[in-house]
């Protein structure tokens, strides 16, 4: 009966641990993530060179973020995420990592504003929290549940 017990504890005890690793590793994302965002229709560069488009990138999110009354944006650094594709106008996510989190959480705040307060071609740009996949599982979750009723 001892040995069933010590099992039964060693197996819970795994269990256990396991989810708090999870845990941590979520925790552990999140943190990293607080000072990034996406950006979500933004048009991308044409040239060639990359340096020459991640510089388009980040003057358009700066124009952007002064329409909106957050000047001077520091980002640490951008870039887009997924595949070019050639010879396609190409609207790939870009992810920006700021320096610091007030402009970051102001950005957000008036983001939902961007259409009446930025330049026509900006009007469809979209700017999010960079959410762990956790988080966008729970998200997706609530907008669903929010349809059923």
């Amino acid at each position: 009966m001892k040995g069933v017990k010590e099992d039964i504890m060693k197996d819970f005890e795994g269990k256990i641990n396991d989810i708090v690793d999870k845990r941590t590793k979520e925790l552990e994302d999140r943190r990293r993530r607080e000072l990034n965002l996406v950006v979500f229709k933004s048009e991308e560069g044409t040239s060639q060179n990359g340096l020459d488009n991640k510089k388009f990138d980040e003057d358009q999110l700066r124009k952007i973020a002064t329409s909106l009354g957050v000047p001077n944006l520091e980002i640490v650094t951008s870039y887009r995420l997924g595949k070019k594709v050639i010879n396609k106008k190409s609207m790939r996510v870009l992810k920006v990592i700021l320096e610091d989190r007030k402009q970051r959480k102001s950005l957000l705040e008036n983001s939902k504003n961007i259409s009446e307060k930025v330049e026509p071609k900006f009007k469809d740009v979209v700017i999010f929290k960079d959410l762990t996949p956790e988080q966008r599982i729970k998200k997706s979750k609530k907008k669903s549940y929010g349809r059923d009723k």
